[in-house]
């Protein structure tokens, strides 16, 4: 666990005079490839990482829900009985929601005291938000008594972003943050939701993430325009393949090949990076079972290549940091993870290169930029669970 419970003891009895009695985590995550495939109904690989969101609660005997955040130094108060989308306060709608989606489901939720303390950089593409969803169902599970099956909590996390939230995201980060397991990738099929731990080799090879710290040009806009466009092409592709299409994960990449030249040329653009990405995650985790970790790195180098050119999401920041990270000798493959236009690369990095690698980019990137990035040394960690036994 990345947070100190006890300092988050400590705030919690500052701010509400009174102990938690209930506390979990949920970590943020980093995919390692597939990425804009999960709102496809596609392929992808990503780890948990030990960076968490932890949340302590208290009951209360009303229905009211008091919730202040650490990182944001912001207090909020949410009735039970009057849950509304508040504009002014995007990141209330994140807790607000989650607790609508559960009454919605039945979960009959209590007044509480809820305390939000983590170290997932904000904005920074590790997923705070998803982490965020997911500490708060478990939370209420906690402190109400019922469980939600790790599928159906990320399920209903999703929900809250598409409904609530109005944002056409996956389910990758709600259900990574849930059911990652320490020392493996989440091989995760989007669709279905069916799921396997895929060992990765950390003994040798570490998960370095670098963060341009750039001020996210990230609009829900631009993600929902991404979104857009790919619906477009799995029309056009059914069209000229003569079968209904669902989704562009419904297309290989030799039928893709075989009509790409009849679409719309930026329909083709964003369908290409989709349909390719699709391919490159399913070899991806068969390097990982072999252990063939230069084929992993090839597919990684690929994946970045196609988000900057064909999915355009990448921006200049995010491909130095890449260049960078390459340009050592043990870096064996580095990209772009998230949403993109600002946030995080990661990069797989033999373990005796981990140094000269962390060196180069923070000294290249801030000669050129002026900006000294972030640069974390991630861990694989588990998904969320309830460390209520660790309050003291």
């Amino acid at each position: 666990m990345s947070i100190n419970l006890g300092e988050a003891q400590e705030l919690f009895i500052d701010t509400y005079r009174t102990k938690p009695k209930r506390a979990v985590v949920a970590p943020g995550r980093v995919n390692l490839i597939g990425e804009h495939t999960d709102y496809n109904d596609g392929f992808v690989l990503p780890i948990a990482v030990d960076r968490e969101t932890a949340v302590l609660a208290s009951p209360r005997n009303d229905g009211r829900v008091l919730v202040y955040s650490k990182n944001l130094e912001r207090r909020a108060t949410i009735e039970l009985d009057t849950i509304r989308f508040r504009p002014s306060e995007p990141w209330v709608n994140y807790i607000s929601g989650v607790m609508l989606e559960l009454q919605r489901a039945g979960h009959e939720l209590r007044g509480a005291h809820l305390l939000v303390y983590g170290d997932v950089p904000l904005g920074g593409g590790l997923s705070s938000s998803g982490s965020l969803e997911v500490a708060i169902v478990s939370i209420f599970e906690s402190l109400c008594g019922f469980t939600l099956p790790g599928p159906e909590a990320a399920r209903l996390c999703r929900r809250v972003e598409n409904g609530f939230l109005e944002l056409q995201s996956g389910i990758m980060d709600q259900f990574t943050s849930r059911m990652a397991k320490r020392g493996c990738a989440l091989f995760l099929d989007c669709r279905t939701h069916e799921f396997q731990h895929v060992p990765v080799p950390v003994a040798r090879y570490k998960v370095l993430v670098c963060d341009t710290r750039v001020e996210r040009k990230l609009t829900d806009s631009k993600y929902n325009e991404r979104v857009s466009e790919c619906k477009r092409g799995a029309d056009e592709l059914g069209k000229l393949l003569g079968r209904t299409i669902a989704a562009l994960r419904d297309v290989t990449y030799e039928e893709f090949q075989s009509v790409e030249e009849k679409m719309s040329p930026v329909v083709r653009k964003r369908s290409r990076h989709i349909v390719s990405e699709n391919d490159r995650v399913l070899k991806a985790v068969g390097s990982l079972k072999e252990g063939n970790l230069d084929q992993f790195g090839s597919l990684m180098n690929q994946s970045h290549e196609s988000l900057r050119t064909d999915y355009e999401v990448s921006c200049p920041e995010l491909d130095l940091l890449v260049e960078l990270a390459r340009s050592v000798k043990g870096t064996v493959g580095s990209r772009m993870t998230g949403a993109g236009f600002g946030g995080c690369t990661v990069s797989i990095v033999d373990e005796r290169s981990v140094e000269n690698v962390s060196e180069k980019v923070r000294q290249g990137y801030t000669e050129k930029t002026g900006i000294e990035p972030g640069i974390i040394l991630c861990e694989l960690a588990d998904g969320a669970h309830d460390v209520s036994d660790s309050l003291s």
